[in-house]
């Protein structure tokens, strides 16, 4: 004990940026504690993932979910009040996260086993993680008025 090692560590920022937007997409299916009203719960997680799965430190988590205040409008739909930004870059990459979902690697399919704790639909991962989402914004007071649903749905194709 005491000694000093040489860990392989490197910043999320000076990966590929291919293979961030994968990891931060994979984490937005991951960990429903980045949804939670808790501020010392949403990342913690996530933060943990990354370094042990990963070797990745992040020191601006927030940055990738909810930095930037609230979305005022996304395709063309105007959102009175605005939203938390935690929404909008949810919604920008809810397309990637079906994809991804739809259609999982034996990677994604073992993180879901080993973080999802609720119940799940094996042949519809995509739309366990939108019942999910709903019950997680409902436990938030900043999200529950959000039909988080209907905005998802809304914008897949």
């Amino acid at each position: 004990m005491g000694e000093t090692v040489e860990p392989n560590l490197k910043f999320i920022t000076d990966i590929d940026s291919d293979i961030k937007r994968n990891l931060i997409n994979r984490s937005f299916i991951l960990f429903k504690s980045m949804y939670s009203a808790n501020p010392n719960l949403k990342y913690k997680y996530v933060a943990i993932w990354l370094c042990s799965h990963y070797s990745l430190l992040c020191s601006n988590m927030r940055d990738f979910y909810s930095a930037g205040g609230k979305i005022k409008e996304y395709k063309g739909v105007v959102f009175n009040p605005p939203l938390p930004q935690i929404v909008g870059n949810l919604l920008r990459r809810v397309d990637e996260i079906k994809s991804l979902l739809d259609n999982p690697d034996k990677d994604l399919l073992q993180d879901i086993s080993d973080y999802w704790d609720f119940e799940y639909n094996e042949t519809d991962l995509f739309g366990s993680w939108v019942n999910m989402l709903e019950e997680q914004f409902k436990g938030n007071a900043e999200l529950k008025k959000i039909n988080i649903r209907k905005l998802i749905y809304s914008q897949t194709v």
